[in-house]
């Protein structure tokens, strides 16, 4: 049974009835009033699956956060490397493409001296209420031990859109025991993936096998972790149980250059502004990310695209297995690339398995946009004909896993900067694939089958650019618990 009260609410349903957030970053000055300060808040953190309050609290450590506030280095020693090594080393740069005009050095928090150890996400009904908070919660650290770095303002865009101008937030996996579908005969369906995968302390979906960071009961006298396997007298006790691992970035999005380029290769002349042109640019974009505008695949609607369908199900409920060509929907669309679903494989023997590898791959996406829309519309027509406004844009790109190696980092080395995708050549994903750090050398290049001749498009730009980021870890009621009370200051 999934301990719903132990966990954070962000990891069960992302606080999607709130509709305003933003997110408050922090350092750690001095770890004892820090701990004092960080156990008056502890009334404001929202667990399990309804939070009732006007507004709540979810709150994340960075590595240095937590050996700023004295968790004891046998159980920092037992943290993963890429997690205590952190998103800025040269390796990890190198994987995830924060290379060029994404490196570090660019980037407005997360680097060097805006290094963040305690992160808050804040949650309200309304922005008035938001505000309200965030300022009590800014004035309130001033005396606390810690230093206040920024608050990320989002910004809720209209019909769930990002501002490319796709809906967003479509595709979501189902946790087993938490809100996963089940068949006529209660069982889990086959499409749920296990809690694991997300939440620490429970089985996944490599046979079974369970991430954990241990102490001894020695380091917890007080029986504030729960023990192995429900043991409460065990002699090592589970700091990690329910708790996750979160990825955070911000992703500046160059909405203008996105929509030059689509305009410009879907006119012979590349000035034509025809109503047909306009069609065109739109269909090239939809081929990109393997939607359309409305949020419909390009699986089930190839041609058009049928804005009337908003069912969730209906828009999520598809695979590849008919495409192996990529005709209808290109092996290196966005979302082809970020869930492949049964893509690596269309021998029907064979597809189960494609699946079970596919869920071991999957996270949880948390993020929201921010920065005012590029057309208050959310149109694509209304977008090309706007001109560039130098007002920032993007999305704070946050999602949930418990292995931050196998899931987030895979995704983003193993199938959007791969080159070699599927097959392909020489192709990342066009939206948020590293092209190159010079374009002039290795334009970006993207490939839509047809039969019987393909079309390439080359000299993509890079459409999105880091601006800061981290690897935090989401503790459960117990381990926050801990981390306040126990270790040196």
């Amino acid at each position: 049974m999934v301990e719903l009260e132990e966990i954070q609410s962000l990891l069960i349903d992302g606080f999607r009835k709130y509709s305003s957030a933003c997110y408050m970053l922090f350092q750690v000055n001095d770890a004892k009033l820090a701990k004092n300060w960080l156990q008056g808040m502890q009334s404001y953190l929202a667990y399990g699956v309804k939070p009732s309050d006007e507004w709540c609290i979810n709150l994340a450590f960075s590595y240095p956060g937590l050996e700023k506030l004295g968790l004891q280095s046998t159980l920092l020693s037992k943290f993963p490397t890429v997690f205590s090594e952190g998103m800025v080393s040269t390796y990890r740069q190198r994987i995830l493409g924060d290379i060029g005009d994404s490196s570090p050095e660019c980037w407005q928090w997360g680097y060097g001296e805006s290094a963040v150890d305690l992160l808050f996400l804040v949650f309200a009904r309304n922005d008035g209420l938001l505000v309200k908070q965030a300022n009590k919660v800014k004035q309130e650290a001033k005396k606390s031990g810690v230093n206040w770095l920024k608050t990320l303002h989002t910004e809720k865009l209209p019909e769930n859109k990002e501002h490319f101008g796709f809906r967003d937030g479509i595709s979501q996996p189902k946790m087993s025991g938490v809100n996963g579908e089940v068949d006529s005969n209660g069982a889990d369906s086959k499409d749920s993936i296990a809690p694991g995968e997300f939440i620490l302390g429970y089985p996944n979906e490599h046979q079974g096998s369970v991430n954990r960071l241990t102490v001894s009961a020695a380091s917890d006298p007080s029986h504030m972790l729960p023990g192995v396997d429900g043991l409460d007298n065990a002699a090592i006790r589970d700091f990690s149980k329910n708790g996750s691992y979160l990825v955070f970035r911000q992703l500046r999005q160059n909405v203008k250059a996105f929509w030059d380029f689509m305009a410009k290769n879907a006119s012979k002349g590349g000035e034509s502004r025809r109503a047909e042109d306009y069609a065109s640019a739109i269909k090239l974009a939809s081929k990109m990310v393997g939607r359309w505008p409305s949020g419909a695949p390009l699986m089930k609607f190839p041609d058009i695209d049928p804005v009337a369908v908003q069912d969730k199900a209906v828009l999520n409920r598809f695979s590849y297995k008919h495409d192996p060509s990529g005709l209808s929907c290109p092996i290196g669309a966005h979302i082809r690339r970020a869930h492949p679903r049964n893509a690596f494989t269309f021998d029907k023997s064979c597809i189960p398995e494609s699946v079970r590898n596919n869920k071991r791959h999957r996270i949880l996406r948390r993020g929201r946009s921010y920065g005012k829309p590029f057309s208050h519309t959310m149109n694509p027509v209304d977008m090309i004909k706007s001109r560039e406004d130098q007002v920032e844009r993007g999305l704070y790109f946050i999602c949930l896993n418990a292995d931050i190696e196998r899931q987030f980092e895979f995704i983003q080395q193993a199938w959007l900067n791969n080159k070699k995708y599927g097959g392909l050549y020489n192709e990342v994903d066009p939206l948020v694939g590293k092209m190159s750090v010079n374009l002039k050398a290795d334009k970006g290049t993207f490939t839509v089958p047809a039969d019987p001749i393909r079309t390439r498009y080359f000299g993509l730009k890079n459409f999105v650019e880091m601006r800061g980021g981290g690897y935090f870890f989401l503790p459960s009621r117990a381990a926050v618990d801990y981390i306040i009370h126990h270790g040196k200051f």
